[in-house]
């Protein structure tokens, strides 16, 4: 038998409102409540962006920038653009072939950023609403979720969905926006219940093919946008199937529904290996090129780490600069979503407990916490993982896993407010969801566009439009971080590529990381550097235009 709906309190006078079925009222309440809180959640989350007249770029000047470029050099490979024909060869790192597999290649939700610069805006505007894209689109797959595939009511739907896509652990992170795109894995996940939930009726050949198809193409999608996120799936998938082979009940569900879907599941699994392919041998191929994460670097979540808002919290982030952990200073270790919200959604999935799907999400995040913990003497069982699944060893930011844990406390808090709802309790409900919504605030970072614009129209005068190739190099003058990413943009804005070049890993051979020198000898050897470059890869460093700038102005502004 099928488990019952999400627990909730039903009065004597009937059910709300919003689940009366097709009445106008419901119809009207479908609507208007989960469109209010995508309303709310993109004004919070986008203030400053909005409020500067989408003058400020929320973000750095580093990642914030590359991924940029990394989504610009997608449209113009689109476009058959010069220095872009070649999608997987961004023209940086010159003449290395296949450089986006060196971080993560944003493929899988490009067509998100491809429409606005369609319409002629321009790349860092495209990118801002890019960003509006993702979230909107994040929470329509929450909601979507959770009110069909699991049950919830709209209200609650509508609320876990606002911090699936809207939570402080994901604001915390503005600058890695790599990371935000998480729907492919809910529509995974939706396969995934589609598939191994009992029916309450048969099933027609097409739904499970559907649901199949689903199940795999969200997991590709998400290898050709980013793969912290899929990792972290995954083993949250394992742990979850591990915990239904366990389970007798679990086990009977599970194995009847692998027999009664075993040729959709093996056929679309084939044709998911297939489309993966090209991802998975590039990515495999950079691997065995610059090799792995060694292990010492790795960076795990602390115990805090689940608990830490951010300090650039608006609730929260004065009192956590006050404690000087020093730790919390790396967005990484912030997966924390404030007391109210973690207390509400511990709440849900302890009244929701009895039910499997809540049970799978638990054991889901149990294993995530136990796979990245470390034990006493600094031995963690991620170093199992990363002998298991070589992927894994390509992480550094272990403690990002907090980062997928967001669907745990999402459905509890579905829970927590269909129970609030069914019983009546709307000025509850009004408070509670206003206390989640404060408590996801951030005050994030930006930079100005325009003065970004200007400053790479005034660079990219300087790089002679013969040249085959140039470098940025800095000459006494204290070294700036972002030097490589104006080097990157600069190749855009002339259609010159560049030796310079910034991503998750840097190619083998490639000593020019600061091209920097201060005395003669210094330039020496940097051109010794650059001539090593050249002979292992082919080309005549004779033909490098040698760019000077100056990145004080960073401080300037």
């Amino acid at each position: 038998m099928e488990d019952p709906p999400i627990p909730r309190h039903h009065p004597p006078a009937g059910p709300i409102g919003a689940d009366d079925g097709g009445t106008p009222a419901a119809l009207v309440t479908a609507w208007l409540v989960p469109a209010i809180a995508l309303a709310v959640g993109l004004v919070v989350s986008c203030w400053e962006t909005l409020t500067s007249g989408f003058r400020l770029v929320q973000g750095d000047l580093g990642d914030t920038r590359l991924v940029n470029f990394t989504l610009e050099h997608s449209y113009r490979w689109l476009c058959g653009m010069p220095l872009a024909e070649d999608l997987w060869s961004p023209p940086i790192f010159h003449p290395l072939q296949h450089a986006a597999f060196y971080t993560d290649l944003l493929f899988g939700v490009a067509p998100l950023y491809w429409p606005w610069r369609w319409l002629g805006c321009e790349p860092e505007t495209a990118y801002q609403l890019w960003m509006i894209s993702v979230w909107s689109v994040n929470f329509v797959a929450a909601y979507l979720l959770l009110r069909r595939g699991l049950r919830a009511s709209v209200v609650g739907a509508a609320v876990g969905a606002y911090l699936f896509a809207f939570a402080s652990s994901m604001m915390v992170n503005i600058v890695h926006q790599q990371l935000v795109a998480r729907f492919f894995l809910l529509a995974a996940l939706a396969g995934a219940v589609a598939t191994f939930r009992q029916p309450t009726r048969p099933r027609s050949r097409s739904e499970a093919w559907g649901a199949c198809s689903l199940l795999w193409l969200g997991v590709v999608a998400q290898l050709y946008t980013a793969i912290y996120p899929l990792v972290v799936f995954v083993l949250a998938a394992a742990s979850a199937a591990i915990w239904a082979l366990l389970v007798p009940r679990l086990r009977t569900s599970a194995l009847t529904a692998l027999k009664h879907h075993a040729v959709p599941l093996i056929v679309t699994a084939m044709c998911a290996a297939a489309l993966s392919a090209p991802a998975a041998i590039g990515y495999a191929t950079a691997a065995s090129e610059v090799g792995l994460r060694p292990a010492h670097r790795v960076s795990y979540p602390r115990a805090l780490s689940w608990f830490l808002t951010g300090r650039t919290n608006r609730l929260y982030g004065d009192l956590q600069a006050r404690l000087h952990l020093e730790f919390d200073r790396k967005p990484l270790q912030n997966n924390g979503l404030g007391c109210v919200t973690l207390a509400a959604a511990a709440w849900g999935l302890w009244l929701g407990r009895r039910r499997r799907e809540v049970q799978l999400v638990l054991v889901s995040f149990a294993g995530l916490v136990f796979l990245t913990v470390v034990l006493p003497g600094g031995w963690s069982p991620w170093l199992l993982v990363r002998e298991l699944l070589p992927p894994a060893a390509a992480m550094r930011a272990v403690a990002r896993v907090g980062l997928m844990t967001l669907f745990p406390a999402a459905l509890g808090l579905a829970i927590v407010f269909d129970r609030l709802a069914g019983a009546r309790r709307g000025v509850t409900v009004v408070v509670l969801a206003l206390a989640v919504a404060a408590e996801q605030s951030h005050r994030t970072k930006t930079y100005d566009k325009q003065a970004n614009r200007v400053r790479i129209a005034s660079l990219a005068w300087r790089v002679p439009t013969d040249a085959g190739s140039f470098l940025f190099f800095v000459e006494g003058a204290r070294w700036h971080e972002h030097v490589h990413d104006e080097a990157a943009w600069v190749a855009l804005a002339t259609g010159v590529p560049t030796v310079n070049g910034r991503s998750g890993k840097a190619p083998r051979g490639w000593e020019l990381d600061r091209p920097e020198f201060g005395t003669p000898e210094e330039r020496h050897e940097l051109l010794s550097r650059l001539e090593r470059w050249a002979r292992r890869t082919g080309f005549d460093s004779a033909a490098v235009a040698w760019v000077k700038i100056d990145p004080s102005y960073h401080q300037r502004r």
